[in-house]
């Protein structure tokens, strides 16, 4: 089967944002995604775009597991081997909660964070988009002992508000994009009435 370009859709038809709401579940909107050059920060094995093998991306892979064979292998605190404004769109899936020695200690760590924020952004045309989906401290996930940082969502505000040059265009966590001071209430609410309720944040950010 011949996988879908972005010249087999309407350009007036793309989606407007990166994900639609399912049944309660995100999913990728692919079309968001196409005709953007990606980087798909801590690959793992579950590379950008598996989950649509009918479409195809644009994506190089970074990860600093040989194993799990990206395209490059490295490590983001030392520099990503790439020029500067060199991406549409930076993905990153369940990585950056392995950042910071104690994620409620503001300060242990804290540099090797803004390192992280600060070298994505650096390879992110002006205007592109960055996506981030990190598991909530209501999630199973978010136990793992590999996870440093179990941040709620305005921690996660803090967090990537320090970077001068990105700004929040909308947080998924509850069904649909909302404005990040409509977050409090709801999750409040729903985390008490559904026990599974917060597995997972989805940040989208833009370079300004």
């Amino acid at each position: 089967m011949k996988k879908k370009t972005i010249k087999d859709f309407k350009k007036e038809n793309l989606p407007k944002t990166p994900f639609e709401n399912i049944h309660g579940r995100a999913r990728f909107n692919a079309g968001f995604f196409l005709g953007k050059k990606i980087a798909d920060i801590g690959c793992g094995r579950m590379k950008f775009g598996n989950q649509i093998p009918e479409v195809e991306f644009d994506v190089t892979t970074f990860d600093v597991r040989p194993e799990v064979e990206p395209d490059h292998v490295c490590n983001i605190l030392e520099g990503l081997p790439v020029e500067d404004e060199t991406f549409d769109l930076v993905h990153t899936s369940h990585f950056m909660e392995h950042f910071v020695e104690d994620g409620w200690n503001h300060y242990d760590g804290w540099d090797d964070m803004n390192k992280c924020i600060n070298e994505m952004a650096r390879i992110l045309k002006k205007g592109g988009d960055m996506i981030h989906c990190i598991p909530t401290p209501h999630s199973g996930m978010a136990v793992s002992p590999d996870h440093k940082s179990v941040y709620n969502h305005r921690m996660w505000e803090g967090v990537f508000s320090r970077c001068p040059t990105l700004e929040i265009v909308g947080v998924r966590g509850c069904g649909t994009w909302i404005n990040i001071e409509g977050m409090d209430d709801i999750f409040e609410h729903l985390a008490d009435k559904y026990p599974f309720f917060g597995s997972e944040y989805i940040f989208w950010l833009r370079k300004k």
